[in-house]
């Protein structure tokens, strides 16, 4: 029994969801009860250092990270606790915790002595840092930073490189016992490796007591109440069944039988690899464009071609997104001339499916500022035939694109094809090539022996589908006498 005020929240203090039903509210007044999954996670911190739980969605992940952040703010011990989230607009633990404690005025008055949307102090000198890691500076602006908890929000979106060299280093000194918390949904496209490092987590947990790892489905969600289940029989439906597995079964998915498999693809990287400025001597150039339809991207990639082993490096990247800006097809095709002479480029492939014959025309006639382009160095050029503008580029057909994207893949697996992803700008590509390769989904079509690559809800396949009309040149040389000139068939 207490035998005080301070001695009953000393008592309340050492029992989490006690304490949480005592002092917190969700916001809007209603007592904060800890599910079941909730409350053994909290219990974790007193046998484990290094703890990683992958969650479904929406099955209160940021809340009982923002309920274990203001418990700790609230204790005798002075704490410097580090929230860790991949922007800005995704800091809801912190926002949460202080949407907690604002909750409680007793604690409140009693606990805190500022409070913004950067940081949190507390009356006996424990302080609460709201950290955003952003990707385009690598974490610069939290390098050197330094706590006794840290708490890393979906980890799934956090590079590989400022894990390791930004939030990792943080627990590296021996001064102060330290803890570390991973959550996330699993997801491997920001971090390729993100598997492997769970899998190597839950190892180290079987024979290092200070490992811990946890897992949280939809499932267990909706026995809990965390979680509707007709919202999960609906996603069920709705999602292809590796991205259900990700989002709400809270694992990862076999993805051996993807079309273009994530070993497949990583096997391309080249490090040492960048874009180029301009053309270098001994070297062949082209070019594949996908033009914007609707509310999806143009796609313009250049390649560079070493002829002496027939290998393709992607060299120069650009990107026009309608969401971003509207930019008719004239100021598009300016771009692609553009970029066209300044490589020099001797083979281009640009979309001609549907409408986009008059952007043929555009490209053989030129503009203002830009010549337009030979017709020999169009893809679909036949000079027997003397091709004419409706023949030239690539037309899109079910049989067509079939054997492009298996034409591509065979160009893949034969380590045909470079990509970088050092530079921050070669990342953005390496990542964005990464994921729609990654999410397109094989749908076989009835009454063809045909199939159909379709994209995933959330993802794009424009820039996919443009490096696999790039690959068509590979193919193309492959039937051509080694020393043929390119330009000139």
């Amino acid at each position: 029994m207490a035998t005080d005020e301070d001695d009953l929240y000393r008592l309340l203090y050492n029992d989490v969801p006690a304490w949480t039903l005592c002092f917190l509210n969700d916001g809007v007044g209603k007592p904060l009860f800890l599910s079941k999954w909730q409350c053994e996670f909290v219990e974790l911190e007193k046998r484990a250092k290094f703890i990683w739980t992958l969650c479904s969605r929406k099955v209160g992940k940021s809340t009982v990270l923002g309920v274990k952040s203001a418990h700790d703010v609230c204790g005798p011990d002075i704490e410097r606790i580090a929230i860790f989230a991949p922007t800005h607009s995704q800091d809801f633990v912190y926002e949460n915790v202080r949407k907690f404690l604002k909750s409680s005025p007793y604690l409140f008055e009693n606990f805190i002595a500022n409070d913004n949307a950067d940081r949190i102090d507390a009356k006996n000198g424990s302080v609460i840092n709201n950290r955003s890691v952003s990707q385009n500076t690598g974490g610069a602006s939290v390098r050197g930073e330094f706590a006794t908890k840290v708490l890393v929000d979906e980890i799934q979106s956090i590079e590989k490189s400022i894990l390791n060299q930004i939030i990792q280093p943080i627990v590296a000194d021996a001064y102060s016992d330290k803890t570390v918390y991973y959550i996330g949904t699993p997801n491997n496209m920001t971090n390729p490796d993100l598997e492997a490092d769970w899998e190597r987590h839950k190892a180290r947990s079987k024979t290092n007591l200070d490992y811990a790892y946890f897992v949280v489905d939809c499932w267990r969600g909706i026995e809990e109440g965390c979680i509707n289940a007709q919202y999960i029989r609906d996603q069920q439906e709705d999602l292809p069944r590796p991205d259900f597995q990700m989002e709400y079964e809270a694992k990862f998915p076999d993805t051996s039988q993807r079309f273009y498999t994530m070993q497949m693809l990583e096997d391309c990287v080249d490090t040492k690899y960048h874009f180029l400025d301009g053309p270098r001597p001994g070297y062949t150039y082209i070019m594949a464009v996908d033009w914007a339809k609707y509310l999806n991207n143009t796609q313009i990639v250049v390649g560079e071609v070493d002829l002496r082993n027939l290998h393709l490096s992607y060299c120069e990247w650009y990107m026009f997104n309608p969401k971003e800006r509207k930019v008719d097809y004239e100021e598009q095709v300016d771009k692609v001339l553009e970029l066209f002479w300044k490589f020099n480029v001797s083979w281009i492939c640009p979309d001609s499916t549907s409408t986009q014959d008059a952007i043929i025309e555009l490209l053989k006639n030129g503009t203002e500022n830009h010549d337009g382009i030979p017709l020999p160095r169009f893809y679909g050029y036949d000079r027997d035939k003397n091709t004419d503008a409706q023949n030239l580029g690539y037309k899109a057909t079910l049989q067509k694109n079939d054997e492009m994207h298996r034409n591509h893949r065979q160009q893949l697996v034969k380590g045909r094809i470079s990509i970088p992803n050092q530079r921050p700008r070669e990342r953005r590509f390496y990542e964005r090539w990464v994921d729609e390769h990654h999410n397109l989904h094989v749908k076989n079509v009835s009454g063809s022996q045909h199939i159909r690559l379709v994209e995933g809800p959330g993802h794009d396949k424009d820039l996919a589908v443009t490096c696999a009309m790039l690959s068509l040149f590979l193919k193309e040389r492959d039937k051509k006498p080694a020393l043929m000139d390119i330009v000139g068939w």
